[in-house]
């Protein structure tokens, strides 16, 4: 190129659409250029975080683990606006990313409590497949560990007498028939 050559604007990069020319109005057009890019970016990032840990939520929702009343909210989406200088920047909005989507319905199973005193005695403990003097405690039992049943007690499966209450380090316990 000679020193006589005029040099013209090569107008804007194809694949970025910023204008390299050095005037006040492409510096102008390239930030707007570059807020919309960052904004968009943030925005496909926080959607994609915020979908993940939605269906997350939605798995332990569905499983039973937790109930429904708390789903993760969608984050707010971040915009563009044009400062007083001319310049663009990149904002926090005041929309969310997306619609809430759909709440699933909750699979939580609260176990009734039972009332207090109440004798659930279980199936027999069989030992070698011979019936023995020992029962399980049921569900819905809360009669007091150490202490024997009134007479005529049942047990789910009909046998009827006195039973003792005793306790375990490891579960609810057992019943021992003593009369």
């Amino acid at each position: 190129m000679s020193p006589s050559t005029p040099i013209t604007d090569p107008g804007p990069n194809p694949l970025t659409g910023i204008d390299p020319w050095p005037t006040l109005q492409n510096a102008l057009n390239n930030s707007a250029i570059q807020a919309r890019t960052w904004a968009a970016n943030y925005n496909a990032t926080a959607l994609t975080v915020y979908m993940n840990t939605f269906n997350g939520w939605a798995q332990s929702v569905v499983a039973g683990k937790i109930d429904n009343t708390n789903p993760p909210q969608p984050p707010v989406a971040w915009t563009t606006t044009v400062l007083e200088s001319g310049y663009s920047a990149a904002i926090v909005g005041t929309t969310p990313i997306c619609p809430m989507p759909p709440i699933p319905a909750s699979h939580v199973q609260t176990q009734p409590t039972p009332p207090p005193n109440n004798i659930d005695i279980g199936p027999n403990i069989a030992v070698s497949g011979l019936p023995s003097e020992w029962f399980s405690v049921g569900p819905m039992d809360s009669w007091p560990i150490g202490k024997t049943t009134p007479p005529n007690a049942r047990s789910s499966e009909g046998v009827t007498g006195t039973f003792l209450r005793l306790g375990a380090a490891v579960g609810a316990g057992w019943y021992e028939k003593v009369g």
